[in-house]
């Protein structure tokens, strides 16, 4: 079984989503840009889809790329973090194979 996308991978992520440029995201996270580009494909390989498309000079999510990126926002905040099984996680990703979670609430 592949690991799972480690805390950082998921930052230059972010970073490269944010900034539109691995390059640019690079500087943003004082790395240099061969370590960001390396991150991001091992990341790739551990989701197992890609997570960018080259757009003339920028660099843009694809929907597999925002699925793991809005999934990795909704696993570092608490509120919704219950949430990631039943809505985050691409359909495309290694794990959709999981059940949802189902959240039940108390009748009040």
């Amino acid at each position: 079984m592949k690991q799972p996308p480690t805390l950082h991978q998921l930052r230059i992520l972010a970073a490269v989503a944010e900034t539109g440029g691995v390059t640019r995201a690079a500087d943003v996270l004082h790395l240099t840009q061969p370590a960001v580009s390396i991150q991001l494909r091992q990341l790739a390989d551990t989701i197992g889809a890609v997570l960018f498309e080259t757009q003339g000079r920028r660099v843009v999510l694809t929907d597999a790329g925002h699925d793991v990126l809005l999934a990795a926002h909704a696993g570092t905040n608490p509120v919704t973090r219950p949430a990631i099984r039943a809505s985050a996680i691409s359909r495309r990703s290694p794990w959709a194979s999981m059940r949802p979670t189902r959240i039940m609430s108390s009748p009040s």
